[in-house]
C-alpha cells in the first residue's frame, strides 16, 4: 500500500450525458391524492407529510435544509432512513414516510411505481456520470476510448442496467459487458 507520499494521480474524463441525482419521490397514491408532479407541488401539504432521508439530511443544504429555504417546504416529522437505498424505498412503499430521497436512476423506481418530483425549483445539482483514471494509465487511445464509451451511456441506459441489476439479479459485470457488446465495444 502506497504512503501519502505516494497518492496516484487521478484524472477525471469527460463526463457522460447520463445524470443521477438525488430525488424525492412518492408513492403513486400519494401523488394521486395531493396532484403532485413537481417538489413546488408538496407546498400546501408538506406540514401533513414525512419525509425520509439520511440522517444528515435536516441540515444538509440538499436535502431538508434546502427544501425549506428553496421551496418553503415545513415537514410534519423525518425520519431518519438511508441516502436512497433500500431503507428509504421500503419506509415509502410502506407508508412510514411520505416522501424520500432517493436517486433518480434507481431501478426500483418504475417497478414499485414511485412517482419522482420534478425539482422546478432546481435544489439538486445534475451529478453527471464521469469516468476517472489513474494518470499514470491515461495515453490517449485509453483517455479517446473511455470518453467515446461514456459519449453513449445515457440516463435511461443508466436507469435500465440499474433495474437488470437491482430486480433481475444480473451479474454487472455481464450487464457491463453486454451493454458495451451492443454499443460496438
Amino acid at each position: 500500500m502506497a504512503g501519502a507520499g505516494h497518492r496516484r494521480r487521478r484524472l477525471a474524463l469527460q463526463p457522460s450525458p447520463a445524470v443521477n441525482t438525488n430525488g424525492f419521490a412518492v408513492t403513486r397514491a400519494t401523488a394521486d391524492r395531493y396532484h403532485l408532479k413537481r417538489v413546488s407541488d408538496l407546498l400546501p401539504v408538506s406540514g401533513s407529510l414525512t419525509l425520509g432521508g439520511p440522517p444528515e439530511c435536516p441540515s444538509r443544504p440538499f436535502c431538508q435544509a434546502g427544501l425549506q429555504k428553496t421551496y418553503g417546504l415545513a415537514f410534519k416529522g423525518f425520519v431518519p432512513l438511508d441516502a436512497g437505498g433500500p431503507l428509504s424505498k421500503a419506509a415509502l412503499e410502506k407508508g412510514d414516510v411520505d416522501v424520500a430521497l432517493i436517486f433518480t436512476s434507481d431501478g426500483v423506481i418504475a417497478a414499485k411505481d414511485f412517482v419522482v418530483l420534478e425539482d422546478d425549483r432546481h435544489l439538486q445539482n445534475a451529478d453527471n456520470v464521469v469516468p476517472v483514471i489513474r494518470s499514470s494509465v491515461a495515453s490517449d487511445d485509453v483517455v479517446s476510448l473511455l470518453n467515446g464509451i461514456s459519449s453513449k451511456l445515457t440516463t435511461q441506459a443508466l436507469i435500465e442496467l440499474n433495474q437488470s441489476s437491482q430486480l433481475d439479479r444480473e451479474d454487472p459485470d455481464v450487464l457491463a459487458q453486454r451493454w458495451l457488446s451492443s454499443h460496438g465495444y
